[in-house]
């Protein structure tokens, strides 16, 4: 500030003003002598100026000059403004009030001298704003990263930054800055969810304001842009012990954050429903359905479905051994039957399949065949045929076995196996699975001949035999040494802890079987010594006709001192129940007497097998009926004639015979 004022010292040195000292608002100056005035002008009084958008104003003389006329030569004039910049003499500079005179350029006379106000009178102007270059489309539940959130306006790196308006003062003074959010929601009807209405102002030291405002339109989130969730696999062998996810849409707004849509939001709603259905023994799929409601539109506007599965997803995995495998031929042919289970595969060639469930094994064959007229062999695709689960006429030599594993949830998985055909086969064995044994008189057999449904052997089948399993149930029908146990002294064997019947032509089913499934193997050997079998879950019925023995009819009189218990005339039971399973329920009685104690009574019972149960079986109505009959036969005797005084009023004891009482009404007389 000092450099400034020295400078201007040095300016009014140069330019030839007064000797005096630099003029200040608070000088005298000494005007010029009218000798010396070449003019006849003077100073405007009490001069008000407005400052421009630079903050100065630019003086003429016939601005602040009282005088003069079309001859005055203006020209020659000079204004001068001791204000805070002396390099630009009739400039006024910033507000306030300042000391200014008219020189005589000509003369160097000093015309007048006088002071004026400069006023900021302008407004602090929009320098810019950049809202408009802003094209995000904000959604309703935006609003809480927005609305008086400083960052939204101040903050170009924020997120939810909505834009900003610059401000510039003419004068450059410093700015009292405001943002003020006020809201508007709308309805069903509008177009927009919430409008905020941002206000900027601004007011510079001279009390000048400028509004500027902002229009921030919230959108209803658009049920159409939802991004729903995916079908999920979640694999487990336990899938029981997986809790099934909630899987909820989600929006992506304007800056790319995610709002999952898992309750009420502007007017929409959501409801989620699941249903599972069990798949693979273990796991199960979850239908999960959403429903989105509309408040505004009163209706369901789109249902979605998603599947999560879970359980069993990963294919099985298939262990080989690692040295060749060898299989024998049939005896007859010179062919090999390969089971191609599962179990077996495992059993006899330590091929595994591991899964989490059982697995399904599909298999296919290339055999490596000699071509004579070339001299040499090739690996071609052979279909060879399959029974039971056996793989049949596999000729000698080298096949290659392509196993495509499944499991019950349909994942699948393909290796490759070679082996070599020699000869070692066990006979093929067929069982009829859909047997039925039904126990009438408390026993029923099956055969051999009834189980089997042409087990077969290529070279020679030497023998078949039945045998069942033993349940504990049933133990004293085959404790052959009446010990009260099964123990290895029976005709039993025992293995992997469950007993069986030996092997014979024949099995037997007793009472105890009644409602049971009971296994049965049928087991065949060739002439080389190889066992195979088959097995089957027969079903035992309990197939005794259900009658009943009632006692037969009779009559009697109504005078019968039996009808009062209804059970003097005997008593039903199940005519045939070899195995106690069969229930005698008796049924209402029908009484169909008159008031005269004469007419019939009817008792009924039905035998019922599994009584109380759904699959409860019940027998036509056996009855018994007993005829009441009135009594005809009677005498009936009067006393003899007697006499006696006649009195008025007559009791009873007046009137009766000897030994005899006789019936009286009133005043009748006998």
């Amino acid at each position: 500030m000092r450099l400034l004022y020295a400078a201007a010292w040095l300016y009014w040195i140069i330019v030839g003003a007064w000797n005096a000292t630099l003029p200040q608002m608070s000088s005298s100056w000494s005007p010029a002598s009218p000798q010396s005035r070449p003019l006849a002008l003077s100073c405007r009084q009490d001069l008000v100026f407005s400052l421009d958008e630079f903050c100065q104003v630019n003086l003429s003389p016939q601005q602040v000059l009282l005088g003069g006329d079309g001859n005055t030569d203006w020209s020659r004039l000079q204004v001068i403004v001791n204000d805070r910049n002396p390099f630009n003499s009739n400039v006024v500079d910033g507000a306030g009030r300042f000391a200014y005179l008219v020189r005589d350029n000509l003369n160097g006379n000093i015309i007048c001298q006088s002071t004026l106000l400069a006023e900021d009178k302008a407004k602090p102007l929009i320098k810019s704003t950049d809202w408009d270059l802003k094209t995000t489309e904000w959604l309703c539940f935006d609003i809480d990263s927005i609305l008086n959130v400083p960052a939204s306006w101040h903050d170009p790196n924020y997120k939810y930054y909505t834009g900003q308006a610059v401000f510039a003062d003419n004068c450059g003074r410093v700015l009292n800055f405001k943002v003020k959010d006020e809201v508007v929601v709308g309805d069903c009807d509008s177009s927009f969810f919430v409008k905020i209405y941002r206000n900027f102002s601004v007011e510079d030291l001279a009390g000048n304001r400028r509004d500027t405002t902002q229009l921030i339109v919230l959108l209803r989130p658009d049920w159409k842009k939802l991004i729903y969730p995916r079908d999920t696999a979640i694999h487990s062998c336990i899938p029981e012990g997986i809790r099934t996810p909630m899987l909820y849409p989600f929006w992506i707004n304007g800056v790319g954050d995610t709002t999952i849509f898992n309750h009420e939001y502007c007017s929409l709603t959501i409801q989620r429903e699941v249903s599972e259905i069990l798949i693979c023994r273990r796991g199960r799929k979850v239908v999960q359905t959403l429903k989105i409601f509309d408040w505004c539109a009163g209706q369901i506007v789109h249902t979605d479905t998603t599947l999560i599965k879970i359980g069993d997803l990963e294919a099985p995995v298939i262990s080989k051994p690692s040295k060749p495998i060898v299989v024998s031929t049939q005896p007859m042919d010179c062919t090999a039957s390969i089971p191609i289970t599962p179990d077996q595969l495992q059993r006899s060639y330590q091929i595994g399949f591991s899964d989490c469930d059982a697995v399904q094994l599909t298999v296919k064959v290339k055999s490596y065949v000699f071509r004579p007229s070339v001299g040499d062999s090739v690996w071609r695709d052979a279909v060879y045929p399959i029974s039971n689960g056996v793989m049949g006429s596999v000729p000698v030599g080298k096949h290659r076995f392509i196993f495509y594993a499944s499991d019950p949830c349909f994942n699948s998985r393909t290796d490759s196996l070679e082996l070599q055909v020699k000869d070692k086969i066990a006979p093929q064995m067929r069982c009829d699975n859909t047997i039925r044994v039904s126990i009438s008189n408390g026993y029923d057999r099956l055969t051999v001949a009834d189980i089997d449904e042409g087990s077969t052997d290529n070279c020679a089948l030497l023998s078949l035999k039945v045998r069942r399993v033993i349940p504990t149930s049933c133990t004293v029908n085959f404790d052959d040494n009446l010990n009260g146990v099964i123990d290895t002294s029976d005709a039993v064997t025992l293995e992997n802890g469950i007993f069986y019947t030996l092997p014979a032509d024949r099995v037997e089913f007793f009472c105890c079987d009644v409602g049971t499934k009971v296994r049965v193997e049928l087991i065949g050997r060739d002439a080389a010594g190889n066992i195979s079998r088959c097995w089957m879950d027969v079903t035992v019925e309990d197939k005794t006709l259900l009658q009943c023995a009632v006692p037969a009819d009779t009559s009697t009189l109504c005078s019968d001192i039996n009808l009062s218990n209804f059970n003097n005339y005997g008593a039903a039971r199940v005519l045939n129940d070899p195995c106690g399973l069969l229930s005698l329920v008796a049924l209402p009685t029908l009484d169909k007497r008159n008031n005269c104690g004469v007419g019939t009574i009817t008792r009924r019972w039905q035998v019922v097998r599994n009584l109380g149960k759904p699959n409860e079986q019940r027998s036509p109505e056996c009855y018994q009926v007993i005829t009441v009959s009135a009594i005809r036969d009677y005498t009936i005797r009067f006393p003899r004639d007697t006499s006696r005084p006649l009195f008025a009023n007559p009791t009873r004891q007046h009137l009766v015979a000897p030994g005899k009482w006789l019936q009286y009404s009133g005043f009748q007389r006998y």
